[in-house]
C-alpha cells in the first residue's frame, strides 16, 4: 500500500510502482492525499490504473457525502446566472470550497484506517506500507496505526536533495528539520550519497540523524529505465507559434515563495531572449507554485501546469535552471544544461558538485547562446562529469535502480507477511492453552 502526497511524491513513486506492477502476484493499492483538481485526469494516475493498480484519493476513504468529495476534487460545477465567472469563483472558493477543504484536511490528518476500510482485516491485508518523505501529520498518524498492526513501513526517497538551498548560517537546523518524518518509518531508503544526511558518506549504506542505517538504491524519478519509458508515456511538446528557431531553450523556474533567485535579474534574462528572434524560450514554473507574470512574446511563452517537464526537456536544445532537481533528467538524456548561478541568492547543494555548467553573468549567458547558435559547441559539461554526476546522485549502485527498489520492497513485504503469520500463530496457541 502506497501513501502518496503531492505531485513530486507522485513523480518519485510512479516509476517504482510501475516496476512492481510487472509482478502479477502483487496487489498494489495507492492512496493519494494532496492532489485535488488534477486527480481525475493526471496522466500518472491514469497510467497506474492501466497497470491494474488500485488508485484512490484519501477523501474517498472518509465515507462522506459524495457531494463533498466532488467539491473537494474539483468535479462539482455551480452555475449562477447573471454573475460574472470571476465573481462566482470568488464566492464559491470562499463560501463553499475553503470550509470543505478545512474540514477534510482535519479528517485526513486524523484518519482511522479501521473505520475507513470497514475492518482491520481489509486494510491490514497489506503486508507493507510505503510513504513519501513528506512531513505531515497524516503520515505520523498512519505510521502509528500500521506499527500497531505489525505492518512494516518504508519511506521512499522524495528525490535527491540536489536543489535544496544551503542557508549557510543555519544549515544544521535545516538538515535536522528536513528529515523528521523519517523517524517514524521502519526503514528510509536513500536515493544517493548526495542526500542531505549523507553528504560525507562513501559507503553503500548511510545513517540518518537517528543513527539508523539506510539502503542507498538510487533515484527512482531519474532512473535511466524510467526516463526511457517516459518517451512513450508523455506527448511531445509543440511550441505554440510556428517558426524555425535555431535554438530551443527551456528555463526551469524556482518557487517564487522562497527567496532563492533574483526576480529582477530573471525578468531581464527573459527580456534578453525576447529580443533574439532565432531563439524560442519556454518558461516552466514549479508545479506547486502560482504561475508568474512574465512578458510573453512571439518567441517567449510560459508553459502551463499540464505541460510535462519531461516533454519540455526532450524538446529543448538547452536547459537552464537555478533551484530544481528536474535538471537531472536532462543530464540522464545528455542534454546541454546551464546553471544560472548569477540569478541565485541562496546557493543550492548542487554547487558542491564539480561540474562546468555555471553561468556567472549576462555576458556569459549571451556568449553561451551565441556559441550554440553558430554550432560552435553542443555540450556544457564533459562526458566524464556527466558519468560522475549520475554515479553519485542518480544511480550509485548501477542503472538497475527500479529493479533494486522493487526487490527491496518485495523483501520487506515478505517480512510483513511473516510477521502477521507469526502473530496469528501466537494468538492461536494462546487460545489453545
Amino acid at each position: 500500500m502506497f501513501w502518496i502526497g503531492h505531485e513530486i511524491d507522485l513523480d518519485c513513486s510512479t516509476p517504482v510502482i510501475a516496476k512492481l506492477a510487472e509482478n502479477p502476484s502483487l496487489k498494489i493499492q495507492c492512496v493519494v492525499v494532496n492532489l485535488r483538481e488534477t486527480f481525475q485526469d493526471d496522466w500518472r494516475i491514469i497510467y497506474l490504473r492501466s497497470l491494474s493498480v488500485d488508485v484512490t484519493h484519501a477523501y474517498q476513504l472518509l465515507k462522506i457525502s459524495p457531494a463533498l468529495t466532488k467539491i473537494a476534487l474539483g468535479t462539482s460545477h455551480l452555475r449562477i446566472g447573471g454573475l460574472s465567472k470571476s465573481l462566482i469563483k470568488i464566492c464559491y472558493n470562499r463560501l463553499i470550497l475553503a470550509p470543505v477543504l478545512r474540514y477534510l484536511k482535519t479528517r485526513v490528518e486524523n484518519l482511522d484506517l479501521v473505520y475507513c476500510f470497514g475492518s482491520s482485516q481489509e486494510f491490514l491485508s497489506a503486508d507493507l506500507a510505503v510513504f513519501s518523505e513528506t512531513v505531515c501529520e497524516t503520515n505520523k498518524n498512519l505510521c502509528a496505526q500500521f506499527e500497531q498492526q505489525l505492518v512494516p513501513t518504508v519511506s521512499l526517497p522524495h528525490g535527491p536533495h540536489f536543489a535544496l538551498s544551503v542557508f549557510e548560517e543555519k544549515l544544521e537546523d535545516d538538515l535536522e528539520d528536513s528529515d523528521c518524518h523519517n523517524q517514524l518509518v521502519d526503514i528510509k531508503i536513500e536515493s544517493s550519497h548526495f542526500d542531505v544526511q549523507s553528504l560525507s558518506s562513501k559507503t553503500g549504506r548511510c545513517r540518518d540523524i537517528s543513527g539508523r542505517e539506510s539502503p542507498v538504491l538510487g533515484s527512482t524519478r531519474y532512473a535511466p529505465e524510467w526516463i526511457r519509458r517516459l518517451d512513450s508515456l508523455v506527448l511531445p511538446y509543440e511550441f505554440p507559434h510556428e517558426s524555425e528557431p535555431k535554438l530551443k531553450v527551456v528555463l526551469m523556474l524556482a518557487k517564487t515563495k522562497y527567496p532563492l533567485t533574483d526576480l529582477i535579474k530573471t525578468n531581464r534574462l527573459i527580456k534578453i531572449f525576447s529580443d533574439l528572434p532565432d531563439i524560442q524560450l519556454v518558461l516552466k514554473a514549479h508545479p506547486r507554485d502560482r504561475s508568474p507574470i512574465i512578458p510573453e512574446s512571439a518567441n517567449v511563452v510560459l508553459a502551463d501546469n499540464q505541460t510535462s517537464s519531461s516533454a519540455l526537456i526532450r524538446w529543448a536544445d538547452l536547459v537552464l535552471f537555478t533551484h530544481t532537481s528536474i535538471v537531472l533528467e536532462a543530464v540522464v538524456r545528455d542534454k546541454p544544461v546551464g546553471y544560472l548561478k548569477y540569478l541565485v541568492t541562496s546557493p543550492p547543494l548542487h554547487e558542491y558538485v564539480q561540474i562546468s555548467w555555471a553561468i556567472n553573468g549576462e555576458d556569459e549567458l549571451r556568449a553561451l547562446v551565441s556559441q550554440f547558435l553558430i554550432g560552435q559547441i553542443n555540450r556544457t559539461y564533459s562526458i566524464r562529469e556527466r558519468h560522475e554526476l549520475l554515479k553519485s546522485i542518480v544511480c550509485p549502485t548501477g542503472e538497475n535502480v527500479l529493479e533494486l527498489h522493487s526487490r527491496f520492497l518485495i523483501e520487506q513485504s515478505e517480512i510483513g507477511f511473516r510477521r502477521k503469520i507469526e502473530s496469528k500463530l501466537t494468538k492461536f496457541k494462546q487460545r489453545a492453552d
